[in-house]
């Protein structure tokens, strides 16, 4: 995945990097990406961050409110926590849920307030930030600052902590495209579907009814060939997705990915 990231987004992850070091904890939370993202002045992020007077002083005088800095930490590997893992699965959704080639520092920016239930989310709330009204001016404030402005993609020294289960590039580092426009379609038509019921990510159910909105794609000719009524299962679908909650947290895939959790670990990580 950080083969994808814009110069930017990779700024925002140092600096978040070295916001835990200041703050001597031993873990990147999402309050440590929302001071990367706040840190890297120039970027997207930080751009639209600093217009709304969000500063990395007002910020940190937020969560120490939350979570005081902890003693002097052992140099070395700091990891991510679940909750952090997850933000960067969703930035990478963002990204191309916009059809933009590369996560920049919006998509994180984005994605941290998509997940919603991170300490991130809280120092904003104590700085008199209302999420879902924030994450509405962070898409119209991307809609005019693309990533493509924070500088190409580039094979870099990335964080070891986390690993992606996607496969993003061939055997010599080369991006290769990660889904067909059909794919693509569907995705963006489950975050659709996921936003009209005010979830705050998409799970299988939104997949699904994406899936059977796609008229000729292979799952809808499969179902017909099986005399399957796609318009009544659609409304099943659509029936039992307003009858329930979203799932728990974004699927993190076989055997790696970010498990759901209740909330950011202290005082480390999970």
């Amino acid at each position: 995945m950080f083969e994808r990231f814009s110069d930017g987004a990779r700024r925002a992850i140092v600096a978040s990097q070295e916001a835990s070091r200041s703050l001597n904890h031993r873990y990147i939370g999402t309050e440590h990406l929302l001071l990367g993202l706040i840190a890297a002045q120039g970027d997207v992020a930080g751009e639209f961050l600093a217009a709304r007077g969000i500063t990395d002083e007002r910020a940190r005088a937020a969560l120490v409110q939350i979570v005081p800095a902890g003693d002097p930490a052992a140099s070395g590997h700091i990891p991510f926590t679940p909750r952090s893992k997850a933000v960067l699965e969703l930035s990478l959704r963002e990204s191309l849920a916009r059809d933009e080639r590369m996560i920049g520092s919006g998509h994180l920016l984005a994605a941290l307030l998509v997940e919603g239930k991170g300490l991130a989310v809280r120092v904003l709330e104590i700085l008199d930030e209302d999420a879902a009204e924030l994450l509405r001016q962070t898409h119209a404030w991307m809609d005019t600052h693309p990533a493509d402005a924070e500088g190409p993609p580039r094979r870099a020294q990335v964080p070891s902590s986390y690993q992606s289960p996607y496969q993003l590039s061939d055997a010599a580092g080369t991006p290769q495209p990660l889904f067909t426009t059909t794919a693509r379609r569907a995705l963006r038509a489950a975050r659709s579907a996921a936003d009209r019921r005010e979830a705050p990510v998409v799970d299988l159910g939104h997949i699904l009814l994406a899936l059977l909105e796609q008229p000729d794609g292979v799952p809808v000719r499969a179902l017909e060939r099986l005399g399957v009524d796609v318009a009544q299962l659609t409304r099943t679908v659509e029936d039992l997705l307003d009858a329930s909650g979203p799932e728990s947290g974004p699927d993190p895939g076989p055997g790696s990915g970010p498990p759901p959790g209740p909330a950011d670990p202290r005082p480390g990580p999970v």
